[in-house]
């Protein structure tokens, strides 16, 4: 008998903290993906834990997406709401090179993709920061030099990114990976130490990638940098990621630590 999946919970709790700014009082429903960025078709989700078993998980069904119960009225509805329409060009853009590249045309030069690099980036972090299991909205937000300036940023508290590193590649399939956090390490010290944390989310028709600058992260060097502040992204439509990347591509001597509150892992039937 298929097990049920443990990850998502419909009715959940009416109060808790915002997985955004922090505050306490009434959650609302965050669409995961962002609808901009839907795929029309039925979809099916699990947390990122229990789609990498081997065993069989009953997935949440779900419409071309599914709801996250964790953030406030104010940044579900306008730091999120009032952005999420950075993404309809940007979609449009990047499919139109894959079909180009489909029908045997070649592109030899990265593609400048007009649009606010800010705007953009506090969206998708924004959605980011809203994979979680309901269960963590019933604790405060903790300060961390991982998620702290993510935050800040998304709230428009700071402008810049400069303690992290972001890149996007092309990401071509029916297919949902969102990965808030994960924990890649090499030695016994940063494990106790909680790992070397990254962070991905893809979904058609990108993938993009989060880690701190200071880490050793070698494997998540794949795409081009986005950087705020920019009227333009750089993005190479013709490059091939494998297909586990970056959350099951690590080196020999790494290990990946995770749990059942890490991620989404999802699929949309054609």
């Amino acid at each position: 008998m298929q097990e049920r999946t443990s990850y998502f919970n419909d009715r959940g709790i009416a109060e808790g903290y915002c997985r955004i700014c922090g505050s306490y009082g009434e959650l609302t429903r965050d669409h995961v993906p962002p609808k901009a960025l839907m795929t029309a078709g039925k979809s099916f989700y699990c947390s990122l834990f229990e789609g990498t078993m081997h065993k069989e998980i009953k997935r949440k069904p779900g419409l071309s997406g599914i709801y996250f119960k964790t953030l406030c009225k104010e940044c579900n509805g306008k730091t999120l709401g009032g952005i999420d329409d950075v993404y309809k060009d940007i979609k449009r853009r990047i499919n139109d090179s894959y079909k180009f590249i489909n029908r045997g045309g070649e592109i030899i030069e990265k593609q400048r993709i007009p649009c606010d690099s800010s705007k953009f980036l506090r969206a998708t972090i924004g959605h980011l920061l809203a994979i979680s299991n309901q269960e963590s909205c019933k604790n405060p937000l903790e300060e961390t030099n991982y998620f702290t300036p993510l935050r800040e940023f998304v709230l428009g508290e700071r402008e810049d990114l400069s303690d992290h590193e972001v890149k996007i590649w092309p990401f071509r399939t029916r297919k949902t990976v969102i990965v808030q956090t994960i924990a890649s390490t090499t030695t016994m010290e940063k494990l106790s130490q909680g790992g070397e944390i990254y962070s991905s989310i893809k979904v058609f028709p990108f993938g993009l990638s989060i880690k701190l600058k200071d880490t050793s992260l070698g494997i998540l060097e794949f795409g081009d940098t986005i950087k705020p502040g920019m009227d333009y992204i750089v993005f190479s439509p013709w490059l091939e990621a494998h297909k586990n990347y970056p959350e099951g591509i690590f080196r020999d001597d790494q290990m990946v630590l995770a749990n059942n509150e890490t991620g989404v892992h999802g699929t949309v039937e054609a």
